[in-house]
């Protein structure tokens, strides 16, 4: 059950990326302006790199939390945004989904993250109003 979700999770993120406003899958362009933000999950942390040459970043042991924001912009605009937190109320990572490197990125929160929700990744991707889903959270020992 655990695998199928993760599976259905990796396509819905997958579908969301792949779709936009007059946007036609089967094209090779990427989503823009999403992609042109690079998200990385690596061993040290997950980083974001904007067009303007920011980056933002947090360690894997200063994670606290990562949620999905929607908002009702979309399909014109940007509307389902990653963020992650790292203590504190205002997130130090945040990026589009589409941004390059997204689906690796979520890979890898899979893989590394005890207790992710594939199952909260489901109903972020399907949101089309402003909500937030809290996709994981630190609980003592975790990351």
């Amino acid at each position: 059950m655990k695998a199928a979700l993760g599976l259905l999770a990796t396509f819905a993120a997958a579908a969301i990326t792949a779709c936009g406003q007059g946007h036609d899958a089967s094209m090779a362009d990427p989503l823009m302006p999403e992609s042109l933000h690079h998200a990385t999950c690596g061993d040290a942390g997950v980083s974001v790199e904007r067009p303007d040459g920011q980056t933002q970043s947090v360690q894997w042991g200063e994670l606290t939390k990562i949620t999905i924001r929607t908002t009702d912009d979309g399909p014109i605009n940007p509307d389902v945004f990653w963020e992650f937190y790292a203590g504190g109320d205002s997130p130090a990572v945040v990026y589009s989904g589409g941004a390059t490197g997204e689906q690796e990125c979520l890979s890898e929160l899979q893989f590394r993250l005890k207790g992710f929700s594939d199952q909260e990744l489901i109903r972020a991707m399907g949101s089309t109003q402003d909500a937030t889903f809290l996709l994981w959270e630190k609980r003592g020992n975790d990351a």
